[in-house]
């Protein structure tokens, strides 16, 4: 969304008669304030409830030795969809890079505004979906789900790309489903996937090394993007060479990530236990009741606030009242 916006912003301020050189400052200026917001909301953002804590399991630091055991115990999955994430990071980077002159190609007369309709809806329909899937209890169900979301992601742009060939869509909407598509592949893999991966195996750390190794992954294949872009023979190419570039890199793209991501799910269905997908996890019965959920809940403390109880109040060797709770309401279950 971020992408399009800001793209539309530029072309309307250099259709206005700024100047190309001071575009980019005013730009900056104009999203600042919204910047600062964002800042302002991510500060506030609550520490995770017990709810949360209980549902997707402790989560610590990681050190190299507990990062390479989990590597070494996942290294199948990890590199089939690493793989799969440079294929569709590569994907977005050109499709982003080259926007302008692709829509020059699909239609005579590009409005500015084009770029941010297109990725509103295309964000708008990817955030309700993994709004969703969030919904989802059940760890190794929700992960299972994302990975066939992501598989839908690569069917709908190879389907979308179809279906423009063929003049059966317009431009407009292919443009739309193929970027649902790629971010129904790009996102889950590059964080939310491997939270519920975490939840569902033995590990409890937290998956920010992952995000770093496929952030570099991804920044690769776009590197490598941009000095074809600088230094390739086709440099001064015409729209019309991109638009049909993009529709091969959109069947290599939707065919290669589907494969690797079919494979993905195989290994981890047998490493997970396919058959048992669909059991509840272990505390299921606490949050299927509201009333044990609200319990738990409303007896929960912050870190800061636990430590100053029991420091005061309880002794050291005692539980703590919200795992007392806990405890409770396990025995009555």
């Amino acid at each position: 969304v971020a992408a399009g916006i800001t793209r539309s912003l530029g072309v309307g301020l250099l259709n206005g008669g700024i100047p190309r050189n001071w575009m980019p400052l005013l730009a900056g200026a104009i999203f600042l304030p919204i910047c600062l917001v964002m800042i302002f909301l991510l500060d506030k953002t609550p520490m995770p409830s017990l709810a949360d804590r209980i549902a997707r399991k402790p989560r610590n630091p990681a050190n190299v030795s507990s990062q390479l055991t989990f590597l070494k115990k996942w290294w199948p999955g990890i590199v089939l969809l690493g793989i799969m994430y440079g294929i569709v990071a590569t994907f977005r980077a050109f499709r982003d890079f080259f926007s302008p002159e692709i829509w020059t190609s699909l239609t005579e007369n590009v409005e500015s505004s084009v770029y941010a309709q297109t990725e509103i809806v295309i964000g708008f329909v990817v955030l309700v979906v993994l709004a969703l899937i969030y919904r989802v209890r059940n760890n190794k169900l929700a992960f299972f789900v994302l990975l066939g979301e992501i598989l839908f992601g690569m069917i709908l742009i190879a389907v979308a790309t179809v279906l423009f060939s063929t003049k059966l869509i317009s431009g407009f909407l292919w443009m739309v489903l193929i970027g649902i598509g790629m971010f129904f592949s790009y996102v889950p893999t590059g964080s939310l996937l491997y939270d519920r991966l975490m939840a569902v195996s033995e590990e409890n750390l937290t998956i920010s090394f992952i995000i770093y190794i496929y952030d570099l992954i991804g920044y690769i294949g776009t590197t490598a993007l941009l000095v074809y872009q600088s230094f390739g023979k086709h440099g001064s190419a015409s729209n019309d060479f991109y638009l049909t570039f993009f529709k091969i890199l959109a069947y290599a793209t939707a065919g290669a990530s589907a494969l690797l991501i079919t494979l993905a799910i195989f290994y981890f269905s047998i490493t997970l236990q396919f058959r048992k997908l669909f059991l509840p996890p272990e505390d299921a019965h606490l949050f299927s009741n509201p009333a044990h959920a609200e319990e738990i809940v409303s007896v929960q403390k912050s870190d800061e606030e636990y430590e100053n109880l029991t420091a005061t109040a309880e002794p050291q060797h005692q539980p703590s009242r919200k795992h007392q709770k806990y405890e409770e309401l396990v025995e009555m279950d």
